[in-house]
């Protein structure tokens, strides 16, 4: 590589973290902001930027309703800026995105527990979050503030595998196949039947997050 390339490719890098630091300072600066400012909120989600998709907004008490005009579910762009949503604003404690007929809620209490300490964070940090190496896979979500959960497949599977039952329901997982769902906290690793396996997460855990899970009564299993 001679010294030219080397160079640009400096040039390029500052030049990119430049943009992403002024990107910090924009959105800092509606830190505070109310959850009866609508127009301020609006000008956040579109700073935010999500898939480069039209919007529309409704705000109910301290609730907000996001519809996204797309089809593209990226759970990892959603809760991280649900995050920032919620760092941002006063009074925010629900967000609920509506994509493609599906819902896709958020709550204050639970994303806060991603944190140290929220309230101590900035979005420099949040953004961090999702530069670990793992968040190269599909992001599922988390669990209780220490679990993340990724599917390391990419291919989504069209049949029903029993993941787990109990005297009252059989839970079925689709799309993911139970090999390639890892639950991560801090740098341990599990497959996903060891964490049940070994009670660090339950099914329940499982059916507030990005993944597949059905369940049928005891008795009325229709699925096979």
């Amino acid at each position: 590589m001679n010294k030219i390339k080397i160079i640009l490719i400096g040039i390029s890098i500052i030049l990119a973290l430049f943009i992403i630091n002024s990107s910090y300072n924009i959105l800092e600066k509606f830190k505070n902001t109310s959850i009866d400012n609508k127009e301020r909120i609006e000008k956040i989600i579109h700073l935010l930027n999500y898939d480069k998709s039209e919007f529309t907004l409704d705000i109910t008490e301290d609730n907000i309703n996001i519809n996204y005009e797309t089809e593209r579910v990226n759970y990892k762009d959603l809760e991280k800026n649900a995050s920032i949503l919620f760092y941002l604003i006063n009074g925010l404690h629900t967000i609920n995105y509506q994509i493609n007929d599906q819902d896709y809620m958020f709550n204050y209490d639970k994303v806060s527990l991603i944190y140290d300490d929220f309230k101590d964070t900035d979005i420099k940090k949040i953004n961090e979050r999702y530069k670990n190496k793992y968040f190269s896979q599909i992001y599922l979500g988390n669990i209780n503030g220490e679990f993340d959960l990724f599917d390391i497949s990419e291919v989504c599977l069209d049949n029903y595998i029993e993941l787990a039952r109990n005297k009252d329901y059989v839970y079925y997982i689709t799309c993911s196949s139970l090999d390639s769902v890892i639950v991560i906290n801090g740098n341990i690793e599990y497959t996903l039947l060891e964490a049940l396996g070994k009670d660090i997460i339950n099914v329940d855990d499982l059916m507030n997050i990005n993944l597949k899970i059905s369940k049928e009564k005891v008795g009325n299993e229709s699925i096979s």
